[in-house]
Formats: structure tokens, sequence, C-alpha cells
């Protein structure tokens, strides 16, 4: 769960961080990730139209690469949340369950099959989802 300054905070949940307070998570005992939402989003460069890290290539995201303890984030012009908002249940996605929402679900199958087709030597045995093209 996501805690601020170590006080447990509602996950699914919309709240408040100030300017220096801090979010941290505990140690993750199901899934791989955690997501947040922030308004106003991540203030970073727009490399190739998009916010996001690339991390194989180095590329946007906060210096091209993972987050590291003590990294601080700037953070774009925001409007005010109303605390206490949650995503609806239907709409959560679960570690071990299956994803109900139609954009959270991708069928990797069909994706490789597409790389393969076009590009033979892209279907090593070992290979990783980014090596398609």
């Amino acid at each position: 769960p996501p805690k601020v300054n170590g006080e447990l905070r509602p996950a699914w949940t919309s709240f408040k961080v100030k300017k220096g307070q801090t979010l941290s998570f505990d140690f993750l005992k199901k899934g791989a990730r955690a997501y947040i939402a922030v308004s106003g989003g991540i203030d970073v460069p727009v490399v190739l139209g998009s916010r996001s890290t690339y991390t194989l290539g180095a590329l946007g995201g906060h210096k091209g690469r993972k987050l590291e303890a003590g990294d601080k984030l700037p953070v774009g012009k925001s409007r005010a949340v109303k605390e206490g908002r949650t995503v609806p249940e239907k709409l959560r996605r679960m570690p071990g369950l299956p994803a109900e929402h139609p954009l959270a679900s991708v069928d990797f199958n069909d994706l490789e099959h597409d790389c393969h087709a076009r590009d033979p030597a892209c279907h090593p045995p070992q290979k990783k989802r980014n090596q398609c093209k």
C-alpha cells in the first residue's frame, strides 16, 4: 500500500502529497508494479511524442532510466483534484487475475506472429517482447 511520510494511504484512491512529503511503497508481495497518477503529470521532456521511459534504449522519462531512491521528479501545473476519488473495481488490475478492461489486455501471440512474419530473426527462443520492431 502507498504511504505518505510513513502513514498508510488507501490504494486505488486519490490523496494529496505536498511538496517536501515522501511517497513510498512497501515491498510488493504480489504483482510487479505500482501505478501512480499525478495531477499535472511528471514534467520531463517529451521524447518521440511521449514522457514515458524506455530503459533499454535509455530514452525519455527521468534521465532515461528507472527511478532510484532519492530521485526528485518535477511536476507540471495541476488543477485541484478531489481527495478520496477511487478507481472503479471493474477497472482495477489485481495481481493474478485476468485483466477485464479491454485496454489492459494485449494478445502478445498476435504481436509475435506479426513480428515474425515481418522479420524471422525477431523470434529467437528467449527473446524479450521489446525485440519486435
